[in-house]
């Protein structure tokens, strides 16, 4: 990464840019294409993160936010999002009278991944990678690894004893669990049933695409996750 990318703190002044950026991941990310999710769902998620939680009242202005920038155009390659503690988005988040069935589901999916999260935090101060972004043209350079190496020297910075996140494919999986994460709860989409309906909801998801997994990892301040 060093010499033709560079990594900086994502502030307010950012909005735009992480706003095209989701766009883009509605596009990539297995769950949300498999809902077929309209662009007015698309865009009521993204108004809820600017709204009131993670990136913009949360996230940057504590800066648990990063991007990775090209070193000759500037242009923003990527970026992640961690969030301290609950802060991250949950079905409470959401304005009830815009939460349609297909994104209930999706919350519901979200929910379910961290299941364990409680248990497995135990109260414990830890940071949630709620998001890795990289666009398609710059992806497979290693930049989500960097990425969530940053995450994790934030986490240490704001005294945090865990990290966590969501791998939402078997490869990511496997990143993480190169990262030193230990996996709780694995699922298969073929055979996730939405919790309300018993509806199989992720059946068409094609592999290598085809599980989910919750992850944790306890931080030493002597130890980095690269």
């Amino acid at each position: 990464m060093e010499g033709r990318f560079f990594m900086r703190l994502l502030t307010p002044k950012n909005k735009n840019i992480i706003r095209k950026l989701f766009k883009f991941y509605f596009e990539e990310e297995v769950t949300l294409k498999s809902l077929q999710l309209s662009e007015v769902e698309k865009d009521v998620i993204i108004k809820t993160y600017m709204k009131l939680t993670t990136i913009f009242q949360s996230v940057v202005p504590q800066n648990l936010s990063v991007g990775v920038f090209d070193v000759k155009s500037d242009e923003i390659c990527g970026c992640a999002f961690g969030s301290i503690g609950d802060s991250n988005p949950d079905m409470h988040s959401y304005d009830t009278d815009k939460l349609t069935p297909s994104l209930a589901k999706l919350l519901r999916f979200e929910e379910y991944m961290l299941k364990d999260l409680p248990r497995i935090v135990n109260q414990r101060p830890y940071l949630h990678i709620d998001d890795v972004l990289v666009k398609t043209k710059y992806q497979r350079q290693g930049l989500a690894m960097h990425l969530v190496q940053k995450l994790e020297e934030i986490a240490l910075e704001n005294k945090c004893e865990l990290l966590t996140c969501v791998a939402n494919t078997y490869k990511s999986n496997g990143v993480a669990k190169k990262h030193g994460f230990q996996i709780h709860n694995e699922v298969l989409y073929s055979k996730y049933k939405d919790t309300v309906s018993g509806e199989v909801i992720f059946k068409d998801i094609p592999a290598p695409y085809t599980g989910a997994a919750f992850g944790s990892k306890v931080l030493s301040p002597q130890e980095s996750c690269l």
